[in-house]
């Protein structure tokens, strides 16, 4: 507040000072209509406020408009407003200089990425002055692919490869579940239909990860009667195909969690077996056992027979699963980690502050652990938490940090740029599915973010470059 303050101080101070110069300048040699922007004072994003003046001969109002420039004042182009402002003002004349102000669209003009050397020139006739030289900061914004976006469906997963591309596959149409594949190339800012990929056998609630080797393994899920299956496979965007792990999953399930573990093997725990049951079976996916790889049981804990925990592989190889939900739908606070070098389950020193399903997991650059929203029981929007804890490895516990702006679960987060990005989901606020907001590690404060204007998706899944 202290430092919003200062800055409209500031704008003001600015202002004032500029309406006395135009005061003082003005006589009836001076060329009129004269427009005087203020350049902001920091750096900006989304839409941003341009403060101006303008000195007109009486009975004169003027109309001003902006355009901006991004190679040193060389071309200008024309600045498109807010959404919901006019794209010029009529200014009322004044000889001494009236003061109003423009809501820039920065975003649109300019396209995610840090922008250096703005400049902003009005357009109202007569001699006009320009900003200075500002720093236009988008980094935080969303767009849309340029190109195609892809089949509309919700509940997918989504995963970067190695060559920076995301790997789109499965998900639900009208509430049916299809196997459809995708890849985003970031280059062509596009989506193209992966050559062969998708899922073999069409099904819902399965679970993904990117290994080691560069390939992305998905496992278990269940049919359209909701009977859990044990299928597994792999698809390579090098080779461009799917192929299936032989025999798949020892126990089928539905809603499991994996992760990657070293050697380019995965470990896969939770999920719901045969009869609805939370299976308590936890097993290793070894790249090494055939041609295609397999998969064994090689622990069992209590503390595993959850539905949809979350997954993160930790720097150490480890993987820490968090929360998901009982039998019934209650979400739960326990915690575990898995060695699959030394065949090790241990609990975590504290549980989760909150009891948590559907929420959200993302490894920090620091190597801890963000976890973020979900519900208190599962299915029920009204029940989302805004609370968020983070994990930390050394210690083996939680502790509670910055809470989101709004209450969400089932959202898509990633970690881009050094801060965690969470965009849509569900919740009680109609309005969760189509905001996004970004959490910094320094501050421990999540920020709101610039989200474009899109169909509502509950899954809120995300494609950041």
């Amino acid at each position: 507040m202290r430092e919003l303050a200062r800055t409209v101080a500031a704008l003001a101070a600015a202002l004032s000072s500029a309406t006395l110069l135009l005061s003082a300048c003005h006589d009836k040699n001076t060329r009129v209509p004269f427009v005087l922007p203020v350049t902001p004072t920091s750096i900006v994003s989304g839409n941003t406020v341009v403060f101006y003046t303008v000195a007109a001969r009486r009975g004169t109002p003027v109309i001003v408009s902006f355009g901006y420039s991004t190679d040193g004042g060389l071309t200008f182009n024309p600045a498109t407003p807010a959404a919901g402002t006019p794209p010029a003002s009529l200014i009322p004349a004044n000889p001494a200089g009236a003061p109003s102000f423009f809501y820039w669209d920065s975003f649109k003009d300019l396209g995610p990425g840090f922008h250096r050397n703005v400049i902003l020139a009005p357009t109202g006739g007569g001699v006009q002055a320009l900003t200075l030289p500002f720093v236009a900061d988008e980094t935080d914004s969303f767009a849309l692919p340029r190109g195609a976006q892809g089949m509309a469906r919700a509940n997918v997963l989504a995963l970067p490869l190695p060559d920076d591309s995301v790997y789109i596959v499965g998900g639900t149409q009208a509430g049916a579940p299809v196997g459809f594949g995708e890849v985003y190339d970031p280059v062509s800012d596009d989506v193209f239909t992966a050559p062969t990929g998708g899922l073999s056998l069409v099904r819902s609630g399965f679970a993904g990860a990117l290994l080691s080797s560069g390939r992305v393994l998905t496992a278990g899920g269940a049919d359209s009667n909701g009977n859990p299956l044990g299928t597994a496979e792999y698809f390579s965007k090098v080779s461009g195909l799917t192929r299936p792990v032989p025999s798949g999953l020892v126990v089928p399930r539905l809603d499991p969690a994996l992760a990657p573990a070293p050697g380019g093997g995965a470990i896969v725990a939770g999920g719901l077996a045969q009869g609805g049951v939370p299976t308590p079976s936890i097993e290793l996916y070894d790249p090494g056992a055939g041609q295609d790889g397999g998969f064994a049981v090689v622990l069992t804990s209590t503390l595993a027979a959850v539905r949809l925990p979350t997954a993160t592989a930790l720097a150490d190889g480890r993987v820490l699963f968090a929360g998901g939900a009982d039998a019934n739908g209650n979400a739960v606070s326990t915690a575990f980690l898995v060695d699959s070098v030394a065949r090790t389950v241990v609990p975590t020193v504290t549980n989760l502050s909150f009891a948590r399903v559907g929420h959200r997991a993302t490894r920090l650059s620091n190597g801890k652990v963000l976890l973020s929203g979900g519900e208190s029981v599962l299915g029920n929007a009204g029940s989302a938490l805004a609370t968020c804890e983070v994990f930390d490895p050394a210690t083996l516990a939680f502790t509670l940090t910055g809470t989101m702006n709004h209450a969400r679960a089932f959202h898509g987060q990633d970690l881009a740029g050094g801060r965690v990005l969470a965009v849509g989901g569900q919740g009680s606020d109609p309005l969760t599915a189509s905001t996004g907001e970004s959490f910094s590690q320094e501050l421990a404060l999540w920020f709101p973010t610039q989200f474009p204007t899109v169909s509502s998706r509950t899954d809120g899944q995300v494609v950041v470059t």
